[in-house]
Parts: C-alpha cells; structure tokens; sequence
C-alpha cells in the first residue's frame, strides 16, 4: 500500500507496512515537530536521534523516528497546520496512549485524503468519538480507531518465549556460514516446540549441509529451517515474527535485513491473534 502527500513527493516515509510519499517540507515539518514533542524523552543514539525509546511498566517500545513516528505526524502536520489541540500533544506525551494515538494519526490521514474529516467530535450521548467522515452524498460515519497491543498480549509473550530457540540456534557453525554467504536462516513452526524439541532439533542443524538448509528441512515434527537471501522486509506471509540480531561494537541499523535469524508463529498462536483482534471491534462498539 502506498500514500501520496496532497504535495507532489519527493521524500518517502516507509512506514510499517505501507510507504507514505511526502514533500520534503512536510517532512521536515513533522521532524521539528517529533523533536518538539518528546524532547525530554529517551533517543538513540542521542547525536543522531534515529529512534525513539518508550518505558511502560516492564517493557521498553522502540519506534523508528521515520517510519514510526514522522509518517503519523505529517498526516497531523497537514490537517492541523501549526495549531495543534493541546488533547492531542498530551495524547502522544501519555507514554501509555502514544501508540495508539500515532495509530490515529494514520487514520486522519488516510480519511483525509479523500473525504471531509472531522477530529474528535462530540456526539449527542456525551461521547467524543476519534473521527466523523463526512461524505459528500452519504450520511457521516463515526470512527474509533483501535490500536492491537500485541506486544502486551498472552499469545504474543507466548511467541516470545519459543522464540528464545533463536538463541539456541544461533551459535551453530552452517548458520553462522549461511550468513557470511548473505542468506538470512528462517524457522517455520507448526506448533509449539517443547525444549527437548528445541535441543534435538540443534543436533540436527549441526549435521546440515548448505545445500540442504537452502532447500530447507524440516529438522523436529515441529521445526522446519530454511536460509535464503537477505531481502529488507519478510517474505513469508505471517503478521507477527520473531528475530535474533547480532549487533558488533559499532553502530548497527535495527531493520530487518540485518536480522540473522527470524521465527514465524505457528497456525494455533495466529489464531489466538486474530481473536484477540477481533475483540477490538466489540470495545470500538461500546465506545460508540
């Protein structure tokens, strides 16, 4: 999916999972902006302030300044020009509501590009809704835009737990090599892997020949391993993964790219997703 600034573009903003082209001055507007908002907040590395650090509870989020940050707020940029409502900025401050609010920056944008938009408007009942779409020759539709918190999520701290074989697997000599030739190592899970699995399934790995983890093996019932080219972005279709970086003494761009090793969910856990998911629709209905 790509998005077209109103301006003719000449800067792209590669967001998650869809390209944002802005003019270079609506970038560079939404750049001040970021810095403006969350000066006093944790940037890395501090002279270059590519990415932003975000401490909730027990987890620390970590937003791309450019993909995650700049792209929802040029949208705002452009809708809201210099005035913006002081909700908003208190929204994006709030570290528990600065996801989500980025996320309905998205929205504002996207709608606005080819409807009339109006932010947060106050209904009958006494509720502020996020957004009223007004087409030209339909009724307004009301918008309340959810967020999915999958980082906070029990299957997704599931997922994390079995993605720790990353670690296991990481130290074996033909993936080591596979990485020196450019290919990256990807593992295809069916169902959950027990540690025994985990373990027998490292003896297995060791006995691999290049040929054969490029043609990929299924090394345990549960467990198939495959290396292939390094590409910037995955390639298997799956809306959450897993990864292990190995990152030297100097600087190291955190993409995907460089991402030596990455775990795909299995079947059950996408499933579990996709209920947690839906469940977003229901509180977006009681909010309305």
């Amino acid at each position: 999916m790509t998005c077209h600034d109103a301006c003719s573009g000449d800067r792209m903003a590669r967001h998650l999972h869809f390209d944002i082209q802005l003019s270079q001055a609506l970038f560079d507007r939404a750049h001040e902006r970021a810095m403006s908002i969350f000066s006093d907040w944790e940037w890395t590395p501090p002279e270059e302030r590519r990415y932003l650090s975000i401490r909730r509870d027990d987890e620390t989020l970590i937003l791309d300044v450019v993909q995650d940050v700049v792209a929802p707020l040029a949208f705002a940029e452009r809708y809201f020009g210099d005035t913006w409502p002081d909700s908003l900025i208190k929204k994006l401050r709030n570290r528990t509501q600065t996801v989500d609010t980025l996320f309905e920056m998205i929205c504002l944008g996207e709608f606005s590009l080819r409807h009339k938009v109006v932010y947060e408007p106050k209904i009958e009942s006494g509720k502020v809704p996020d957004l009223r779409i007004e087409p030209p020759e339909s009724p307004a539709v009301y918008v309340e835009c959810k967020s999915h918190h999958f980082t906070e999520s029990k299957y997704c701290r599931t997922f994390k737990a079995v993605t720790a074989l990353c670690q296991a697997f990481a130290e074996e000599r033909i993936l080591k090599a596979s990485w020196a030739e450019g290919l990256r190592t990807e593992i295809y899970l069916t169902g959950r892997p027990s540690d025994a699995e985990i373990q027998s399934s490292r003896r297995a790995i060791a006995a691999l020949q290049m040929q054969q983890l490029q043609a990929g093996c299924q090394v345990s019932e549960r467990i198939i391993i495959k290396a292939l080219p390094r590409t910037p972005r995955h390639t298997y279709n799956a809306s959450i993964h897993g990864g292990l970086m190995t990152v030297g003494t100097q600087s190291t761009e955190l993409t995907f790219g460089n991402v030596h090793i990455v775990v795909y969910p299995w079947p059950g856990l996408a499933k579990r997703q996709r209920i947690a998911q839906r469940a977003l629709l229901k509180q977006a209905r009681l909010k309305l």
